[in-house]
Formats: structure tokens, sequence, C-alpha cells
């Protein structure tokens, strides 16, 4: 801008003391471009609006994000070539984020365009660029809008379908009032009563014994989930090891799921890192949607720690009475399965979801007279797949 000032007052001086009118006339003219090129450089950037639709995107790995930008010119001036360019980290896609518009004063336009979750974690969408120039060319300028969005991207979701065709895997007790039926766990068959819902007549029952045949339902009422997760990179092999910490992840979020769907609280604990705090994930046992948010972003965040087995046996934690526990990780050694079950499976129900390892010296899981007894259930999760648990 210094140098277009310092011309304008040398063809003002030419117009004033320059006694020739074919000179005063085109130093009038070419000042009067380069006055209007100033102002319009600078009123344009300065009226230039960029508003985006969503401050925060929450989606699962593997889908798309949607984002969209509304660009609006409030100055007087006309703008031909307006470059946009929107910043997306290490998020994938991104075609249209770069992009030349035109818009006439007071005008808006809608610039969207797609990126690909291909990570679970947080990112950042933004700062957009804007690059433009006066109506004549002369005087580029560059405007930074500084707004974002937050992208959360959740870990990859898949139904864990063993659980429902067992039965509910969660925290329950067998009560006498059919108020709380459990839809997860059968009983037996009897006669259809008029106000008996269409869902629940076994339709082949009823062709075979030629009368309406009602299913039954064990009423229970539920208890809370904790879900122990283990991120421990010593506990993993290093064969495919960054792929199967991201499935032990996967496996609780669906198992955080599964529980949330059936009305039940649910809590969880990893000795992994939340980014977003600097210390072990840890979530109290609550419910409803919000809770599920909650958990998910936690899981969003979270990544591996070298060497720590505290977050799965740490004393402080108070679970409510009848508690089941989820643990998701590989197979512990003898020492750290014991201390295991004394924190965590003393008078409660433990289920192991056993990530696959070829890490030496790793156990089991579960201790054979364990299993006998029908204490503990032991699932071996896939290390692909949509369908999770290997039956």
């Amino acid at each position: 801008m210094k140098p277009a000032v310092a011309v304008v007052i040398c063809l003002f001086g030419l117009f004033l003391f320059v006694p020739d009118y074919g000179v005063q006339l085109a130093s009038s003219l070419l000042g009067i471009v380069i006055i209007t090129g100033l102002v319009s450089s600078r009123y344009t950037a300065r009226g230039l609006k960029v508003v985006r639709r969503d401050r925060v995107i929450r989606v699962y790995k593997n889908q798309h994000i949607h984002i969209e930008l509304n660009v609006e010119n409030h100055s007087i001036f006309s703008q031909e070539y307006l470059y946009i360019s929107d910043e997306y980290g290490p998020l994938f896609g991104g075609e249209g984020s770069k992009k030349m518009i035109a818009l006439k004063p007071g005008e808006r336009t809608r610039v969207c365009y797609e990126l690909d979750a291909r990570e679970r974690g947080g990112f950042t969408v933004g700062p957009l660029t804007v690059r433009g120039s006066d109506v004549f060319g002369f005087f580029p300028w560059v405007a930074v809008v500084k707004e974002t969005t937050e992208v959360i991207v959740y870990p990859a979701l898949h139904p864990v379908e063993l659980l429902i065709e067992e039965g509910l895997a969660a925290g329950n007790l067998l009560i006498s009032d059919p108020l709380y039926e459990d839809l997860t766990r059968y009983r037996s068959i009897r006669d259809y009563m008029p106000g008996d819902e269409l869902r629940r007549i076994h339709w082949k029952v009823s062709a075979r014994m030629g009368c309406l045949q009602t299913k039954e339902f064990l009423p229970t009422y539920y208890y809370g989930v904790f879900i122990v997760l283990n991120l421990s990179c010593a506990a993993y092999s290093i064969r495919m090891r960054s792929t199967r910490m991201e499935r032990a992840i996967e496996t609780a979020a669906a198992l955080v799921m599964f529980s949330l769907e059936r009305g039940q609280n649910v809590g969880l604990v990893s000795n992994g890192i939340d980014s977003a705090t600097g210390s072990c994930l840890s979530c109290p046992i609550r419910e409803g949607h919000g809770h599920s948010v909650t958990l998910l972003e936690g899981l969003a965040r979270v990544g591996p720690i070298d060497h720590d087995w505290e977050g799965l046996v740490k004393e402080g934690i108070d679970l409510p009475f009848g508690t089941r526990i989820f643990y998701v990780g590989p197979p512990m050694e003898e020492a750290l399965l014991s201390l295991f079950i004394s924190r965590w499976g003393k008078e409660r129900q433990v289920d192991f979801f056993h990530i696959q390892t070829e890490a030496a010296g790793t156990g089991t899981g579960v201790s054979a007279s364990a299993l006998a007894a029908g204490r503990y259930r032991c699932f071996t999760v896939r290390d692909y797949g949509e369908e999770m648990i290997d039956v």
C-alpha cells in the first residue's frame, strides 16, 4: 500500500505543477484508478464473511465428512476472482476445498466438499484462506478466516451378534415382575392372550400347533456394565500391534453401544491415555445418550501407553453391586490375571474379550477351573470384518 500512496502523491504533484492538459488528464485518471483500487481492495477484504455450517462434526471411522461453508460479499465491490483454500490437516479427500468463485455485491454462495474419516481421533478443519484483488487487479490481498470446525471420529462401530444370540451379557438379576421382561432371554411358549403384541407371536410354533402361541421372556433387573480396556503396548505383539489395538478400541465401542441400547448404565476405564486430558481414560457408570457421546469421544481420543497396568487393577473406583465387568485386550499372564480377578472379579461376573496376539509368555486368560465353574466367559475377537466375535 505504501508504494501506491507514494505514486498517488506524485501524480497529484504532476496535476498541480505541470501546466500541460494532457499530463494533468493522464495523472488525474491514473490517480482515480489507483485510489479506487486501494479502496476496493481494502473494503472487499473487510466485507467478506465466511460462516461454517457446523462447529462440531461427529462421525464414525470410515464414514464421509461433509464440510459446508457460506461465503458472503458484504462490500459494494464485485469480486470476479476469489480463490479459497480450506485446511483439513491429516484427513483424506478434500476435493473442492480449493476453489475459485465470483461474488457480486451482496451475493452469497455455498462451498461444499467431502472428507474421508479413515483414522480415529480428533481433528480440526480450517482456517480458511481467501485470496482476492481489487477491481482492476492491481492490489492483491489475502484474508485468513480463523473460524474452524472440530471433527471427532469415533471408532468404527460393529454389532456384537454373539451376545444377542446367547442372551444378555450384562449384569442382571432374575425377578418375578413381568414389567421387566428381558427380550434377549427366552423362557417359554404359552397360549396367545388378547392384548399380546403381534411381534411376540411365535409363528412357526403357532403353525405347527394350529393355534397362536406367544413367546415369554425372563424378567430381569438390569445392573450396570464396566468396561476395562487394555491399551498397554507391552501386552500386544509387535506384529499387527496398531491394527489389533484399534480393534480393541472398536470392541469397547461396540460393547458400549450394545449395553446402552438395552437400557443399561455403562462405565469405562483404560490404561490408555486420553489426549484431551493427558491422563488415563476413565468414565464413571452412567446412563443416557449424552453419556454414550462422552464414552465414544473418549474412545476416539484414547491412545496406547508403553507399559502400564495401573488402569487394569488400580483401586479407588467404587462400582455398584452386581456390576458386570467386560475386559477387552490380549490374554493376561497368570500373575496379572490373578491380580485382575482379585480387583475386578471378586463376587462379580467377568467376560473376557481377547484380542489375538503372538506375544511370548502370554497366558490363556482365564483358568480352566474358572471356566468349568461357568463364572467367566471368554470370546476371541477377530482381527478383521464385521463379525467381531469368534464363535
